[in-house]
């Protein structure tokens, strides 16, 4: 080159067709589209082609990017910003869970479950020990103190207690109504029930609460004889049941409901986090098909011999998609 302005205007062009390539590559990181990486190196490989070869007539790399670079660049901005308004719906829900996971962790209280629990099994026990007292000894007495085994389980019901639906109390009011009882104003209790605690001394152990809309139940066991008994809490109702007549129910330990939901929500958040990056590489079937198109004609053999006029050939590859860009 032996004018000056020839190579400025060649410097130009290279310097546009440098910022060119960093928006292309940039689009390529977005998206991780393989079609798209190689688009991105075949694009480079032209630039570096006229940067190196001065003889060649720097005008058509300015008329490819034109052509081609520059449409292919407005395309992917496009479907650019309606995944990123996609992912920002994603990203919000993932901020919203993890806060209030965070919150969960900040109120989560330390008055250990699991030892307290052991307490009400041993406060359960005195309070039977006394019914069966009363019951034989001053049948006459119609009141008894429950406030402290109550005070356990309003205290925990709402965070630990697992919810019965509508069957599955049905089934346990069937299992009351079959069982022959001791009734006192302070105290329904199966007669076989009583006995088998008065064989065992009274030990028993608090295994899981129920909590349905107006009713509380908890599951006891009977030490050694590993009997299952249920107390209804509001009626004060004691009665006996079986494994099998409790196989729809889960009678596993109770744990926090709140550590429950934040272990859900941390599995939400990861699927979301894996969707994003779906959401971000994923391309319809026609897009994915137009750049296949698009790296086949810009890597054919004889494709720089046909970057003629800019009035001959603007906006080909604008005519050869026929986007509908509004919908991409």
């Amino acid at each position: 080159m032996q004018h000056s302005a020839e190579q400025e205007q060649f410097n130009e062009i290279i310097k546009d067709s440098t910022r060119r390539l960093v928006r292309l590559k940039l689009l390529g990181n977005f998206f991780q589209q393989i079609n798209l990486v190689s688009i991105y190196i075949r694009t480079e490989l032209i630039h570096q082609t006229f940067n190196d070869r001065k003889e060649l007539d720097i005008n058509k790399l300015e008329l490819f990017h034109l052509q081609y670079t520059d449409s292919l660049i407005e395309l992917l901005q496009k479907i650019k910003k309606g995944k990123e308004q996609q992912v920002s719906l994603l990203s919000n829900e993932i901020l919203l869970n993890q806060e209030y996971i965070d919150r969960i962790g900040r109120t989560e209280d330390t008055d250990n479950f699991e030892l307290e629990r052991k307490f009400y099994s041993a406060k359960a026990s005195q309070n039977l020990k006394c019914v069966y007292t009363q019951l034989a000894e001053q049948p006459n007495i119609s009141f008894f103190d429950w406030s402290e085994m109550a005070a356990f389980t309003y205290r925990y019901r709402e965070s630990y207690y697992r919810e019965l639906d509508v069957a599955q109390e049905t089934l346990l009011r069937k299992i009351e109504r079959q069982a022959k009882v001791y009734k006192r104003p302070y105290v329904i209790i199966e007669r076989k029930l009583l006995g088998k605690l008065n064989i065992q001394q009274f030990k028993v152990r608090f295994l899981c609460g129920f909590k349905a809309p107006e009713h509380t139940y908890e599951l006891f066991s009977i030490f050694q004889d590993e009997g299952l008994f249920i107390y209804c809490v509001e009626d004060k109702t004691f009665f006996m049941a079986t494994e099998q007549q409790l196989n729809s129910i889960n009678i596993a330990g109770n744990t926090r409901q709140n550590r429950l939901l934040s272990e859900e929500l941390n599995e939400r958040n990861m699927l979301l986090q894996s969707r994003i990056e779906q959401v971000k590489t994923e391309l319809k079937t026609d897009q994915e098909s137009l750049l296949k198109e698009y790296l086949q004609t810009i890597s054919a053999v004889d494709f720089m011999e046909h970057l003629q006029s800019v009035d001959a050939q603007t906006n080909i590859l604008r005519t050869m998609l026929n986007l509908n860009i509004n919908n991409s």
